[in-house]
């Protein structure tokens, strides 16, 4: 079964680890050990799916690594849940947060255990590496793409750690609160989360249509939020999508040929057919011809209150090629794309949904967006300073603010009809409300 990963730290980990590595060595007292299992707790509660909980750590169990002499550490939670953290920059390689989940290995067997990234669980008997999950061996060129994917993504990890600060540069910043504030900006955007962790209907993908899972729960998702022309209500099953609907996206992306892995880009013409043969005037678009260009894309979007829906790599240290839905970011403002993190849903039947994963794992993404005006519905108000108004189709949004339109006399915005009294704004922006 695959699980809930996640490949990245922010600064303020970092700091606190580095701090507690300088001030006490490897073979301090249980005082000690202690405080470092705070700092990993602290690690565990960053990227918690449900903030309303606070982690703990129970117990671990150190995974060796394919390669040389890494190593991982598995963590039980406290009231439930797993990670697993890369010991060498103390990234967190794979979480689960879910109640009633089983850690991958048990942290209470005192057999060797073997990792290579998240999914993937081993251990060595009679000469051959075992999966624990389902007992299969694994043959050598099995191996050596093992170990391949998972120096991409201990490099990925070791690089940010060097790119973010020195040791030396650690141990000043511990010592300036003021530095700490500087850097450790972290930010999230989410989107409807309650709405994607909890989708359980979708369509079932048996052909490797990824793509055009991941489009259908994004055109699911703007129906029930947006406008309700992007589904109809034979294709809807609750709150989700048939697998009707999926049937119906496969034969505007495919045609009468075979199906299988195809690219946003290439599946694009496909989807916006789709979205006009229901006359609605957004076009699905696709970014492509630089990894950061769209991961930058993503974050963006995310940040106005707009899922999109991107495509991994193995290339890129990812454990396969899939294409997901994003409905989340997690990102340190001083450098957004290299520490960045995705809340997604992986679109797989029977199995977990929620999956958090690096950035650096994606290089294109497909966002919803009108390709000429808008067709914005009223203004609302939306407190003393501005009111809004957002776009029927693809939930852009711009706000503005009262004093604009305010009539003095009869103490009121003409645009929104609020009364009262008003504000005035330090600034206002752009993009769309959820």
């Amino acid at each position: 079964m695959k699980r809930f990963y996640v490949v990245k730290k922010s600064l303020s980990v970092i700091v606190i680890f580095l701090y507690l590595l300088l001030l006490y060595p490897s073979n301090a007292s249980t005082n000690i050990s202690e405080k470092i299992i705070n700092a990993h707790s602290l690690i565990a509660n960053e990227y918690s799916t449900h903030p309303e909980t606070e982690y703990s750590i129970i117990k671990s169990k150190q995974l060796k690594s394919f390669n040389s002499n890494s190593t991982y550490t598995l963590y039980t939670l406290h009231p439930y849940g797993y990670m697993i953290l890369f010991d060498r920059t103390n990234s967190l390689m794979e979480a689960c947060y879910d109640a009633g989940i089983e850690p991958p290995i048990s942290v209470d067997d005192n057999n060797t255990y073997y990792y290579a990234g998240p999914g993937n669980y081993y251990q060595f008997n009679n000469e051959k590496f075992v999966n624990v999950e389902n007992n299969k061996y694994l043959l050598q060129n099995q191996i050596n793409s093992l170990r391949e994917i998972e120096t991409m993504a201990q490099q990925y990890e070791i690089n940010k750690f060097s790119l973010l600060f020195s040791i030396k540069r650690a141990v000043s910043i511990i010592s300036n609160n003021s530095d700490i504030a500087s850097v450790n900006s972290t930010v999230s955007y989410s989107v409807q989360p309650s709405y994607f962790s909890n989708l359980t209907n979708f369509g079932d993908n048996q052909e490797g249509t990824c793509t055009i899972i991941a489009a259908a729960m994004l055109f699911g998702y703007y129906d029930v939020y947006v406008n309700d022309k992007y589904v109809s209500s034979v294709y809807r099953s609750g709150t989700g999508t048939t697998e009707s609907f999926h049937q119906l996206l496969n034969s505007y992306v495919y045609g009468t040929g075979s199906r299988g892995g195809i690219k946003i880009r290439d599946a694009c013409p496909g989807f916006n057919n789709y979205l006009t043969s229901v006359s609605v005037s957004s076009r699905l678009y696709s970014i492509y011809s630089s990894p950061d260009n769209a991961r930058n894309k993503i974050i963006s979007m995310l940040s106005t209150g707009r899922p999109v829906i991107a495509s991994m790599s193995t290339t890129y240290g990812a454990d396969i090629n899939h294409s997901v839905l994003v409905y989340g970011a997690t990102v340190n403002a001083s450098q957004p794309v290299s520490t960045a993190t995705f809340r997604t849903h992986y679109g797989w039947k029977d199995q977990r949904y929620s999956y958090v994963v690096s950035a650096g794992w994606f290089y294109e993404c497909g966002y919803l967006d009108c390709p000429s005006s808008h067709s914005y519905g009223m203004w609302k108000d939306t407190g003393p300073t501005l009111h809004q108004r957002t776009c029927n189709y693809c939930a852009y949004y711009e706000n503005e603010a009262h004093y604009l339109f305010w009539d003095n006399n009869l103490k009121k915005c003409m645009r929104c009809k609020r009364t009262g009294t008003i504000s005035y704004p330090l600034f206002y922006d752009e993009g769309q409300i959820s």
